[in-house]
């Protein structure tokens, strides 16, 4: 999995590099295998890739899914302090489906937590779905984070996410995944239609 993330920060940084070159201000995100968050070494090594490909850390979001079960909170603090101090964002992803501790959580460094798709997809239609969405926007709010909801599918649900302050989205609705060139395309055809 270390070769595979480090090929993907590679990537997809070097892509965030030809993106600000060509004067587009986009962000990016990876998702960040966490059996790394026990090697010191990687905010050193994430940030000369992204330096190495002219990628700005600030505009590059690295997901932890709260799936994983960090083992050595302590060493984990330390690496995810260290890759904020290096200017990446970080990211909580599936947030609600896995072993967060609370108690854990207002302690680490993190600027996003990213809402489950399960919940989000159903708000509109399960009232309990729903509850949980706006718990997890305010939740995030009160933390002083993003909130970022994922699977986001139709119109009635952006505008549920809207009306209860969710500040960022993703899913089909906008567009399905895209090549780097397709991205492009969209990106410019997007803003002539705003």
């Amino acid at each position: 999995m270390d070769r595979l993330t480090w090929w993907v920060a590679n990537q997809v940084t070097e892509q965030l590099g030809t993106w600000e070159r060509k004067g587009l201000d986009l962000s990016v995100a990876i998702n960040l295998d966490p059996g790394l968050l026990d090697d010191l070494d990687l905010p050193d090594k994430l940030i000369d890739i992204a330096r190495g490909n002219g990628a700005p850390p600030e505009k590059i979001t690295l997901e932890i899914t709260e799936h994983a079960q960090i083992l050595d909170v302590q060493n984990a603090m330390d690496i995810l302090m260290r890759l904020r101090l290096k200017g990446f964002e970080l990211s909580i992803d599936d947030f609600g489906t896995g072993h967060s501790s609370l108690s854990e959580l207002y302690k680490m460094p993190f600027c996003e937590l990213k809402i489950d798709r399960s919940f989000v997809s159903e708000a509109c239609q399960n009232a309990e779905a729903r509850t949980i969405v706006q718990s997890v926007v305010e939740l995030a709010h009160k933390l002083g984070l993003r909130a970022c909801a994922e699977g986001v599918e139709n119109e009635q649900t952006l505008d549920f996410l809207h009306d209860i302050g969710c500040e960022r989205a993703q899913g089909f609705l906008f567009s399905r995944a895209l090549p780097a060139a397709d991205f492009e395309a969209f990106i410019h055809q997007s803003s002539q239609a705003a």
